[in-house]
């Protein structure tokens, strides 16, 4: 009956048609939702218990400030979602942690170190590859208050993951990218990953960049963007495939057929522009406004779609493509100031 009473405070079985969802609260797990002390292992903690736990699950926030130190949360099950009471804020403090993230959705990964996978402690998986699946996440705020974490630092990193949904977060303050969504190497894709009604601001590189690592030969991204606004990206690109852009979006496909970027009804400010590298086939930007320019350096006409998008200024101004494909098609189907 003591064993029975305690599940009852700490989790909730709730029906979903036929299937039963479990309910976890972090706050009944430790963690602080006024911001005054470190929630990283409560939060992890439930993470963990979620994602070992069968069918589908659901992490309640209540609403607060949760202060994560010095690690990086990491999502390695399926069948979970993060629900936030009305607004939560994850803030990072302290150095990147293993992962170099706030949060990850990574599934699990082979040589990488996980917490509490074992015990409640650092340990590195050995294992096949499995990918993370099924993973909502709704109402959060990703910031980054440290001094201390390193310059490649992102708010929310993706991989290894499949059939994710982002509705109304907000990413701010990112030393490097707000959302990173990669392909490590050549073993992982992420396929279907969502990003709706969410806001991106104050990123050091870019606000998302959707890339295969080794030019994707063996690997893909499928991403689908809408109802989003991006903003106040604050430096150059140091790298040289990105010739010193400031970016708001960077898109590699790589040679994968099967990877493709869709951005749709998104307002993007003039700090930044779209990038599409290494062939950039997949890339669909429609119904948006472009404060920036729109750079496709690599690939195809046949490969992208820009339609009836407004662009800030002039075609020769907004619309930057390789010598293989034509500007008169996109000064026919979007509009220019």
């Amino acid at each position: 009956m003591k064993i029975s009473l305690i599940l009852l405070i700490i989790s909730t079985l709730w029906l979903k048609g036929n299937s039963a969802i479990i309910e976890f609260n972090v706050k009944n797990y430790g963690a602080d939702p006024s911001g005054a002390k470190n929630s990283y292992f409560a939060i992890q903690k439930v993470i963990n218990m979620a994602s070992k736990a069968e069918g589908e699950k659901r992490i309640i926030f209540p609403k607060g400030k949760y202060l994560i130190y010095d690690n990086s949360l990491v999502i390695w099950g399926s069948n979970i979602e993060l629900i936030g009471i009305d607004e939560v804020t994850l803030e990072k403090r302290g150095s990147a942690g293993w992962w170099g993230d706030l949060l990850d959705i990574s599934g699990l990964v082979n040589g990488h170190k996980y917490y509490g996978l074992k015990n409640n402690s650092f340990s590195i998986y050995n294992g096949k590859n499995i990918p993370s699946s099924n993973i909502k996440i709704k109402n959060f705020i990703f910031t980054t208050n440290s001094s201390q974490i390193s310059p490649l630092a992102n708010n929310v990193g993706i991989i290894n993951s499949k059939n994710l949904y982002f509705d109304n977060c907000k990413f701010l303050n990112a030393p490097q990218t707000n959302l990173a969504i990669v392909n490590d190497m050549r073993y992982f894709s992420n396929y279907n990953i969502n990003i709706n009604n969410c806001f991106f601001s104050g990123a050091g590189d870019h606000n998302v960049r959707v890339i295969s690592y080794e030019k994707g030969r063996n690997t893909n991204n499928s991403v689908f963007i809408s109802n989003s606004s991006f903003s106040n990206v604050k430096r150059h690109s140091n790298l040289k495939e990105l010739k010193s852009n400031t970016l708001h979006i960077w898109y590699r496909a790589g040679a994968n057929p099967n990877s493709n970027l869709v951005i749709s009804n998104c307002n993007f400010d003039s700090t930044g522009d779209i990038i599409a590298t290494i062939n950039g086939k997949g890339l669909n930007v429609k119904n948006s406004k472009i404060g920036g320019k729109l750079i496709y350096e690599d690939g195809l006409l046949t490969d992208i779609s820009i339609l009836g998008n407004s662009f800030s200024r002039s075609p020769q101004s907004s619309v930057k493509i390789n010598k293989r494909s034509s500007l008169n098609q996109f000064s026919r189907e979007n509009k220019f100031q």
